[in-house]
Formats: C-alpha cells, sequence, structure tokens
C-alpha cells in the first residue's frame, strides 16, 4: 500500500497544477454540542473504583467540578478561503478527533469542488463519535463503567467529560457548519410584487404580479428597474439567450431579452411550476407538487425529463454546475444538476423568497416584502 501511496503523490506533483492565489478569507464559530447526563450515584461509585484508576480519577474530577460540572463540549469551527470564484479554496476545520463518518457531510454543506476537511484544529479534548459510533459495537449505557465502546463511551472518561456525547450531538455539529458557511444577505434595492427571476448577460429580470417584465443591472444599491414588456409569469428563467416563461395555465413561452415590449412565443407546456431556472443549456423548473424537472430550450412541445425531488421550493438558480434552491421554510440549498433524484444539501437561510437567480458566483432573491438582495454562493 505504503510504495502505491507514494507513487500516487509523486504522479499528483509532477501533473498539472493551478496557481491558489488571490485574497484570503477566514470564519470562526462554535458549537456546543451536548454531552449525556450523569447516572445518579455515578460519580461517588467512581469515585471509590480503586480497581479502576481512570474511573477513580474520573470521579474524583466531576466531584471538584461540582456544582458547575458542564454539560457540553464546546467545539470550535473555523473555515479558510484562499481566492474567489471556482478556483477558490476552502479549508474547514473542526476541533476534536472527528470522526470519518463526518466527512461526507460536511462537505455536503459545502457548494464547493476545492475544499480540504481536517479536524484536531484548535483543539483537542475528546473524540467526536458520529450516531453510528455511539451505538456500535454498543451503547455506553453504565457510564463511566462501560468498556465496550472506547470512542463513543469510555474514551470520554480519560478526557474528564461528564458522559458520552448525546446521539443529537451529530446534528448540533452539522448545524455549526451551517452557520459557518452563512454569512447572510446583503440588501441591495427594491424588488416589490416578484413573480419569478432570471439573469443573462450581466442583467437581473424580474416578472411581476401586474404583468410587466422588469430588467436591472446587478449594482449592489439600489436603482430604478426598467420595463421591457409584458410577463404573466409563474416561473422565469434565461437560456442561450432567450427568456423562457412558464404560466398559471401550464404553458412555457420564449421571447428575446431585448429592452423593449416584443411578443411571447408558445414553445409547449409547462404544468404546475413554481420556479423556474436554466443551466448548461437547459431548463429547469419545480413543480407544486414537489418534483424536480428539466428539459431543452427548443421551440417545441417536448416531454420534461424527471429529476427527482423539490420540495416546497420558493425560487430555483443555477452557477458552477450546481442547482440552488430557496424553500418556502427560510432555508437555502443545493445539489448536483445530474438527471436523477439526488439530495438536497441545506447550507444556509433565504427567508420569504418569490423569486431568485444567479450571476457568477453571487446569488440574488427577491422577496415578499419587496427587497432585493445578494449573497455569495
Amino acid at each position: 500500500m505504503w510504495p502505491q501511496l507514494g507513487a500516487d503523490v509523486l504522479t499528483v506533483l509532477n501533473g498539472p497544477m493551478d496557481s491558489l492565489d488571490g485574497p484570503l478569507d477566514a470564519w470562526l464559530t462554535a458549537a456546543d454540542l451536548p454531552l449525556q447526563p450523569i447516572a445518579d450515584g455515578a460519580i461517588d461509585a467512581a469515585a471509590n473504583d480503586s480497581q479502576q484508576p481512570e474511573v477513580m480519577r474520573w470521579g474524583a474530577w466531576m466531584i471538584a467540578q461540582e456544582p458547575a460540572i458542564p454539560d457540553v463540549l464546546p467545539t470550535p469551527l473555523q473555515a479558510f478561503r484562499i481566492g474567489i470564484g471556482g478556483t477558490a479554496w476552502y479549508l474547514v476545520a473542526s476541533a476534536h478527533e472527528v470522526v470519518a463518518d463526518f466527512s461526507a457531510r460536511v462537505r455536503g454543506i459545502w457548494p464547493y469542488e476545492r475544499l480540504t476537511v481536517v479536524a484536531y484544529s484548535n483543539s483537542q479534548l475528546s473524540y467526536l463519535p458520529s450516531q453510528v459510533v455511539l451505538a456500535n459495537p454498543t451503547p455506553c449505557t453504565n457510564f463511566p463503567f462501560c468498556t465496550n465502546n472506547y470512542e463513543g463511551g469510555n474514551s470520554f472518561v480519560w478526557y474528564g467529560h461528564r458522559g458520552p456525547l448525546t446521539p443529537d450531538a451529530e446534528d448540533v455539529f452539522l448545524e455549526g457548519h451551517i452557520a459557518l458557511l452563512d454569512h447572510g444577505w446583503e440588501p441591495m434595492g427594491h424588488a416589490t410584487d416578484v413573480l419569478g427571476m432570471a439573469s443573462w448577460n450581466g442583467r437581473l429580470f424580474a416578472a411581476i404580479s401586474n404583468g410587466i417584465l422588469w430588467w436591472r443591472s446587478p449594482t449592489p444599491t439600489d436603482i430604478p428597474w426598467e420595463a421591457m414588456g409584458h410577463a404573466t409569469s409563474v416561473g422565469l428563467a434565461a437560456c442561450d439567450g432567450s427568456l423562457f416563461c412558464a404560466t398559471s395555465d401550464g404553458r412555457l413561452w420564449q421571447r428575446a431579452p431585448y429592452g423593449y415590449d416584443i411578443p411571447w412565443n408558445p414553445i409547449g407546456h409547462a404544468t404546475s411550476v413554481v420556479a423556474m431556472t436554466a443551466l448548461d443549456g437547459r431548463l429547469f423548473a419545480a413543480t407544486d407538487n414537489d418534483k424536480l424537472w428539466r428539459r431543452d430550450p427548443i421551440p417545441s412541445d417536448i416531454p420534461w425529463e424527471d429529476m427527482g425531488h423539490a420540495q416546497i421550493i420558493a425560487g430555483l438558480a443555477a452557477a458552477r454546475g450546481k442547482l440552488f434552491a430557496a424553500t418556502r421554510d427560510g432555508n437555502l440549498h443545493w445539489r448536483e444538476a445530474y438527471g436523477f433524484d439526488l439530495p438536497w444539501h441545506r447550507y444556509g437561510s433565504a427567508q420569504n423568497v418569490v423569486g431568485m437567480c444567479a450571476i457568477d458566483d453571487v446569488l440574488f432573491v427577491a422577496t415578499s416584502e419587496g427587497k432585493l438582495w445578494r449573497r455569495a454562493m
């Protein structure tokens, strides 16, 4: 194994590489992971257990801390970014000895390709076991006297904690990573009565409830929207030099994105659409039955292809080869754009969204309060 690993490392080092440069940014937060409660009588029993020195030492340490025995394990979480855009590199660092089960789930929160996750950072105060490790080979039910589960049980004796982590500590840990990434939305003006948004050629487009189509530049200040015609839309997208809209009567329409009123041309059906976007020359739509669909933007009525679930969607956008969604419960998600059912990964908040689109590495949303917002992807 080791010779092959060395050969693989040399292959990478001798191969083509991208220069890593650009601005540096960093974020730091913490998650308080809940620890299991101490069983009645456990401290006194441990303090008098001369057959197990580590357990006896744990009991003495608990007595020394009474009545303020910590009930959580503070866990620093940190991220660094070098560069901007699609070539940026992210380092996501967690404290403690984090088990490998968390790697894929932490990666799933971050919609970036160049991402490295590490542990043992900023502090090392225990293992950080997943729910699987806590339960296997057997759960620790008589702490500090359990011996059949080291990482998820007995190790917490050596580290001097009041007990192992609770099963819901896993969710608290992942929520901490979401908070680490969620830097908030920046206000940039008004967007009144929006029903759908799209972007094309560096411009924002919005269809509003009175049937008018508008556009503006993405300048991060409050500037006027310019009327460019009509659009009775429940979903708006832009692709291959055209605007597309889905209407409440289940039809799909196409027109050029010129800044004046021109006719929309019917090109097929788009039933029960609640949001639309476009990516890599295809249209994507979420429907009110919580499904995700795609089709080519050709000017004829062709079937939509089922891509899986898209629950309670309020807005759709696309960038970097991925789909982004704001949901009616105030959350922000992403998923890969492959043509089958895949998980959506929650990675932030997006409140009261009624329209959504993206330009380069920035998401834009219009909200029900009539405001326009932006945030880095």
